[in-house]
């Protein structure tokens, strides 16, 4: 066990990165929303290989030690990776594979320039005891912050299930 106790089910999402997609941002998981889990982290199954071409996830290891390195003010922050003082490791995957990370783990990913999807299936997870079961708690939240932060037009567009 990873945890040493029970692990929740946080979140999950499937990525799908189609050809030419952009890249995602460097940033970290955690977001000091109250009672977000200080334990959340994440397992990536790749689907499809991830690499360097593909637009495949790259992390800074050992970085999450620092803990949050953003202002915890409830919102996402991009990070700069220039300033993380290390060079960043893609996990490079090949399907079947997965890789497990901390929600204080810096990491991004850039475009896809391959003529494929790259897909992954993130779960991430917390510890029994720190928030319990926050699944439907977090999804309400977090559909929350996005019509918070999308304009009137784009609201109407949005569909959570």
């Amino acid at each position: 066990m990873l945890y040493g106790e029970p692990a929740k089910l946080f979140k999950d999402k499937l990525i799908v990165k189609p050809s030419g997609a952009q890249g995602a941002a460097c940033h970290q998981d955690w977001i000091s929303w109250p009672g977000f889990p200080k334990s959340f982290l994440t397992v990536v199954l790749a689907i499809d290989p991830f690499r360097s071409e593909n637009g495949g996830t790259q992390v800074f290891p050992g970085r999450h030690r620092s803990g949050y390195i953003s202002t915890p003010d409830g919102q996402h922050h991009v990070l700069d990776p220039s300033g993380m003082g290390m060079e960043p490791v893609l996990l490079e995957l090949a399907p079947g594979d997965i890789a497990i990370f901390s929600a204080f783990t810096p990491h991004f990913s850039e475009a896809n320039m391959s003529d494929r999807p790259r897909r992954g299936y993130f779960l991430s997870y917390n510890a029994a005891s720190d928030g319990c079961d926050q699944y439907a708690a977090h999804y309400e939240e977090f559909h929350q912050w996005i019509l918070d932060k999308s304009p009137q037009q784009v609201r109407q567009k949005l569909y959570f299930r």
